[in-house]
């Protein structure tokens, strides 16, 4: 069975991958941090028993970025450079 925190670990691993430079800061974390920075949720929305041998569960990811400078230039980059290092699949 693939957990939330198998998935939480494909995404950070995903993330250092393909921003090593850039670090990946806990939820929990509200001060202190250096940019640019990533925060990473994996926020499970339903969870349905279809079957008693399957389930099927959608969940929310939240990738936060921190740009260096704040600038929504920055932050469009980031968006296009997520899409391409995730793609259209996530292994776990």
């Amino acid at each position: 069975m693939i957990t939330l925190v198998d998935i939480k670990k494909s995404i950070n691993q995903v993330l250092k991958a393909n921003f090593p430079t850039i670090k990946i800061y806990s939820s929990d974390t509200k001060e202190g941090f250096i940019r640019p920075a990533f925060f990473t949720q994996a926020i499970p929305i339903t969870s349905d028993y279809d079957t008693t041998n399957y389930t099927s569960n959608k969940l929310m990811v939240v990738i936060n970025y921190f740009s260096e400078n704040g600038t929504e230039l920055e932050n469009i980059k980031m968006y296009d450079e997520l899409k391409k290092a995730f793609g259209m699949n996530l292994k776990v």
